[in-house]
């Protein structure tokens, strides 16, 4: 509905009789059409003591939207609802089903808001697909939050046959509350030392298993997903926090990490970190890190520093920094 209105400020005092008074006064005018008297007829407002409603173009508004609403007209909503500060991870799922299929991590990791494209949808971490991730942020600025809701929808998403994690938690240690899930290795802590070389001795030697199987029967890992066949299952590892795991276990740091996320993508091993600084990483290592999520950091000239090109979150029509808000689950 649409409607033009010349000025309409006035006092709206609603009455029950039109008054038919056009004029309350009479100008006489010259022969050169100069006022020369003026005549007040004093007629007497009907309305002076009603009470006043409001101004007349507000009462007009409203009324217009109660005869809509007893027409049955519905207006057309400019803005999208705003994403609530809570997000609910079922409420996500609910909202937007994202679809999960075999083999594949691309686990749901929030919702994302982009006003400027009037947009919305869900914010997935592709790592079959995406490979090595490193996350960045300042201290609790949601790391460990981001990176149990990615643990958390993968493992309600994907069975032993698929995935495999294997945790070094060095920051908190509240990674451990994934200890018992059947898809769960194991979770290390930074007293772990034997348990972490030995850790890195198995994927060498899975690396190598998987390596020969290719080479004698072709094709990888990504063309026996993309035919829906598990011949082997994704392992992910995550350190929690590289530079604690840099500074205690610097030669693993300096001889196998740099190999390993490398050349273990191409083989269904793949590499998550954490950092709360953006240069934790050095060049040769950083490049083998495609996928890059950067929470809020304190330094603005940090954003500038981690990306060269912003990333977009899944089924995002525009580019820019989004925002993750937390999930809860």
């Amino acid at each position: 509905v649409e409607g033009q209105s010349a000025y309409s400020g006035n006092p709206y005092k609603p009455s029950n009789t039109i008054s038919t008074n056009l004029f309350n006064s009479i100008s006489f005018i010259s022969n050169t059409g100069d006022v020369y008297k003026n005549l007040d007829l004093n007629v007497s407002d009907k309305n002076t003591n009603q009470v006043s409603l409001g101004e007349e173009s507000s009462n007009i508004l409203n009324s217009i939207i109660e005869v809509a609403k007893e027409e049955g007209y519905k207006n057309h909503q400019l803005w999208l609802d705003n994403i609530p500060p809570v997000i609910y991870y079922q409420n996500v799922v609910n909202k937007y089903k994202p679809k999960t299929e075999l083999n594949n991590i691309d686990s749901l990791i929030g919702e994302y808001d982009d006003p400027e494209n009037q947009h919305q949808g869900y914010a997935s971490l592709p790592i079959t697909t995406g490979g090595n991730t490193v996350i960045v942020g300042a201290t609790g600025m949601g790391k460990n939050t981001l990176i149990s809701t990615f643990i958390f929808s993968t493992i309600i998403n994907h069975n032993c046959d698929e995935v495999s994690f294997y945790i070094m938690d060095f920051g908190s240690e509240k990674l451990k509350k994934f200890i018992n899930a059947p898809q769960v290795g194991d979770v290390l802590t930074i007293e772990d030392e034997d348990k972490i070389n030995n850790l890195f001795y198995m994927l060498e030697e899975e690396k190598d298993k998987r390596q020969k199987y290719y080479l004698n029967n072709g094709g990888d890992f990504l063309s026996d997903v993309k035919q829906k066949k598990i011949t082997f299952s994704n392992i992910i590892v995550i350190i929690y926090d590289i530079e604690a795991f840099r500074e205690t276990f610097e030669d693993l740091y300096d001889e196998k990490f740099a190999v390993f996320t490398r050349n273990c993508s191409k083989v269904g091993i793949n590499f998550i970190i954490t950092s709360s600084n953006v240069t934790s990483l050095n060049f040769v290592i950083e490049n083998n890190f495609p996928q890059k999520i950067m929470l809020n950091m304190i330094d603005n000239d940090d954003y500038a520093m981690f990306f060269t090109n912003p990333p977009v979150p899944n089924n995002n029509p525009g580019r820019g920094i989004i925002k993750l808000n937390d999930l809860v689950y």
